[in-house]
């Protein structure tokens, strides 16, 4: 039997908000090229406007979304987004830079479960190069029980896994497992999780970090 984690708060989670915004694109047909050397000029917009924010940036490399671009913040408050940096002329720039090389596929806010996560690589800046991304999307009630069996699955020595909840832009309740690695040997020892009676779908993929589309203030 693997030893449960125990529940504590990481002091540089605590000093900063558990908010986090993720955007999806699609990549219009042969526009992969324009789209990279158009982001890259907004990420430059961002950098000339002083934005305090972290804007990481992956592909998704496996499942039906393969080839898609997401991009999110991480560690803020909730309020915080609301005081982001010139947001019209933010727009503005990505409807001239980034709109024409893409189609918008979903827009969602999350709230970090630092109680049930035992890693916070988004949070401190240090993105792995993969990621495993599990969407499990649970039948209405179910929350208590799934969080119990995280717990009672969660090892000290597993690996450095973040969870979320979703909060809007889908359907409640959902939670997002993210597992760090460097790449597809983590499947190694990535276990499979799941209370069948609580969940009514889960979808995993893996996302390949960009550093060349990601933005550190």
């Amino acid at each position: 039997m693997t030893e449960p984690v125990q529940a504590e708060q990481n002091p540089l989670v605590s000093s900063r908000g558990n908010a986090a915004f993720l955007f999806s694109y699609d990549i219009k047909p042969g526009m992969q090229a324009d789209f990279e050397r158009g982001y890259k000029r907004h990420l430059e917009w961002h950098r000339n406007a002083k934005d305090p924010f972290t804007w990481y940036g992956w592909y998704v490399v496996t499942g039906d979304n393969a080839g898609r671009f997401v991009d999110g913040t991480f560690g803020l408050t909730f309020a915080d987004f609301d005081k982001r940096v010139a947001p019209l002329k933010d727009l503005e720039d990505a409807v001239q830079n980034v709109s024409p090389y893409v189609n918008p596929v979903n827009r969602s806010v999350l709230r970090l479960r630092s109680d049930l996560s035992s890693g916070f690589q988004l949070q401190e800046q240090s993105p792995s190069r993969m990621t495993e991304v599990t969407t499990f999307v649970l039948k209405a009630g179910q929350e208590t029980e799934f969080e119990d069996a995280i717990r009672s699955a969660a090892s000290t020595n597993g690996p450095k896994t973040t969870w979320y909840e979703l909060v809007s832009g889908g359907a409640v309740p959902t939670y997002i497992r993210m597992i760090p690695g460097d790449g597809f040997a983590m499947y190694e020892d990535v276990e499979s999780f799941g209370v069948a009676r609580s969940i009514s779908s889960a979808h995993s993929e893996t996302w390949l970090y960009l550093e060349g589309l990601s933005y550190f203030p």
